[in-house]
């Protein structure tokens, strides 16, 4: 498997794969509930709506898709524009609260926003100089954060598309970016073997967090537990509050 997304309240999960299977698995027991359908290449990135009965997933290739979760049928496909295969890449994908907008993050640095209704482009929001490798939107869907090669993470404002802040001081490329549940911090974490802690609307840093091994490839946060998925093989865990108070266990 090659990336995976829990479904509303945690009852299933969806899971992309080096087989290109799209398949939705009961969070309970592990089994596959159901095969959505499969790309022609491996599946890079997967997002599971928490309304709406929505999955989407995309290819190596370029191609993304949307899937209803309820009848199992495929809803629509779009086709990355761009001449260069390395840039057509869907790093990351993302719904916004009430499934209506699909984002998606791309290899040629630009983060795209899609109608799930009809499909259309409604916003493309550039400013990386390389590719986007990670997204997240805050708890409201006011605010939409970004990762990339670039060494930088960007914070726009959904409802004008502008860029809010660009957060500089990672020395080596940003794979992973969350939001803190409260929407007052953002995460994030690099190759350069750190994870940082950013007041998103001063663009400080509240606390950074030295990481053994080569690097960050994941976050994921729950309340105010972080994890952290590390390049050396280890998930490592820390509590993170408002205060950003380190705690690993």
């Amino acid at each position: 498997m090659t990336s995976v997304a829990f479904g509303p309240k945690g009852k299933t999960i969806l899971t992309g794969s080096t087989d290109g299977g799209v398949r939705l698995h009961d969070a309970g027991s592990g089994a596959v509930l159901h095969t959505l359908g499969k790309h022609e290449d491996y599946v890079h990135a997967v997002a599971h709506a928490k309304a709406g009965a929505l999955a989407a997933s995309a290819s190596d290739d370029g191609v993304f898709r949307l899937w209803s979760t309820k009848t199992r049928k495929l809803i629509r496909t779009w086709k990355v524009d761009v001449e260069r295969s390395s840039q057509r890449v869907v790093w990351a994908l993302r719904f916004d609260r009430k499934a209506k907008l699909l984002y998606a993050a791309l290899g040629d640095g630009t983060v795209r926003a899609f109608d799930t209704a009809t499909g259309r482009e409604t916003r493309r929001f550039t400013g990386h100089t390389k590719r986007v490798l990670s997204i997240d939107l805050d708890a409201g869907s006011r605010f939409l954060a970004s990762g990339s090669s670039d060494q930088t993470v960007r914070v726009w404002n959904l409802q004008t598309g502008k860029l809010v802040r660009v957060l500089r001081g990672h020395a080596h490329t940003v794979y992973a970016v969350a939001w803190h549940p409260g929407g007052r911090l953002l995460v994030s974490g690099s190759l350069d073997g750190t994870v940082r802690i950013w007041d998103p609307r001063s663009g400080t840093v509240k606390q950074r967090l030295d990481v053994p091994g080569k690097g960050v490839y994941g976050l994921a946060l729950d309340g105010g537990r972080l994890a952290a998925a590390c390049a050396d093989g280890a998930t490592r865990l820390y509590v993170v509050s408002a205060r950003a108070r380190r705690k690993e266990r």
